[in-house]
C-alpha cells in the first residue's frame, strides 16, 4: 500500500487567497423574514388599540384642591336635575360620579343610594306605576342590594340628624318594595326610638304594625314613586 500524499504546507494553505474575480459569499440577511415583520406589525396595532380603548375607558379621576369643590357641586346640580327630569338612568350615573369624588361624603353615599333606589322602584313612565324600569327579578335584587349597602354607608358616615334620618327611611322604604315588613318596621321603630318627634318614622312604624297584626287591612301610606337627592355641599 503505498503511502498517502503528503499535505500541503502550513504556509502555502495560509498564502492561498480566493479569486478577485469569483463572486463574494452571501451576508447573511439581518432583515426579519415576513412572516415576523408582520406579526410584528400586528402585535403593535394591537398594542394602539389596547391603549386607546384603555384611555376611552379610564375611570374618571376627580380635580384636587379647589377644583375637587366646583366638580362636586356641577355634579350634584346635574344629579338634582336628572332626577327632577325622572331621568334616573342620568341621575344614577351623576351619583356614582360625585360619590366616587366624595367617598367619605355621607349626602353623596345618600344620593347615590337614592339614585340605586329610584332606578329599582320608580315606574317606566307617569301612567305605568306598575312596571320597574329594571327588567329581571335578578336586577332588581342587584339593585336593591347595591342600595341598601349604600344607604348603611351613609348612616355611618352621617354626622347630622336629617341625613340619618333620611338614609334610614330609605333603607326601610328599599325593605318594604322587596316585600320584608318586619326589616323595614325594624328600621322604623330605630329611627322612631332616636328621633321621637320624626313624624315619617312614627306613622310607618304605625302602619306597618296594623299591617302585621292584619295582613288583610289595607296600608295606612303607600311607597313615594321616587325619592329627593339632598343638596350637595358647595365649594
Amino acid at each position: 500500500m503505498s503511502p498517502p500524499p503528503p499535505h500541503p504546507p502550513r504556509s502555502r494553505r495560509r498564502a492561498r487567497r480566493a479569486d478577485p474575480n469569483s463572486p463574494a459569499p452571501a451576508r447573511p440577511s439581518r432583515r426579519s423574514p415576513p412572516s415576523v415583520r408582520r406579526w410584528g406589525l400586528a402585535a403593535l396595532a394591537l398594542a394602539l388599540i389596547a391603549g386607546a380603548w384603555l384611555a376611552r375607558t379610564r375611570p374618571w379621576a376627580p380635580a384636587r384642591g379647589a377644583g375637587a369643590g366646583a366638580q362636586a357641586k356641577a355634579f350634584s346640580d346635574s344629579l338634582l336635575v336628572a332626577t327632577e327630569r325622572d331621568d334616573f338612568g342620568s341621575a344614577l350615573a351623576w351619583a356614582r360620579t360625585l360619590a366616587a369624588l366624595e367617598p367619605g361624603n355621607a349626602i353623596a353615599r345618600f344620593n347615590l343610594g337614592i339614585a340605586l333606589r329610584n332606578q329599582l322602584m320608580a315606574p317606566r313612565s307617569r301612567t305605568d306605576t306598575l312596571r320597574p324600569p329594571v327588567r329581571t327579578s335578578l336586577e332588581r335584587l342587584r339593585l336593591a342590594a347595591a342600595a341598601l349597602d349604600v344607604l348603611d354607608s351613609a348612616l355611618a358616615l352621617s354626622r347630622t340628624p336629617e341625613t340619618w334620618t333620611q338614609a334610614a327611611m330609605q333603607k326601610g322604604n328599599v325593605f318594604e318594595y322587596l316585600g320584608l315588613p318586619i326589616e323595614a318596621l325594624a328600621v322604623y321603630q330605630a329611627v322612631n326610638r332616636r328621633f321621637p318627634d320624626f313624624t315619617p318614622a312614627a306613622q310607618r312604624t304605625y302602619g306597618l304594625g296594623i299591617h302585621l297584626a292584619n295582613p288583610l287591612a289595607p296600608m295606612v301610606l303607600t311607597l313615594e314613586p321616587a325619592g329627593r337627592p339632598l343638596p350637595g355641599p358647595r365649594p
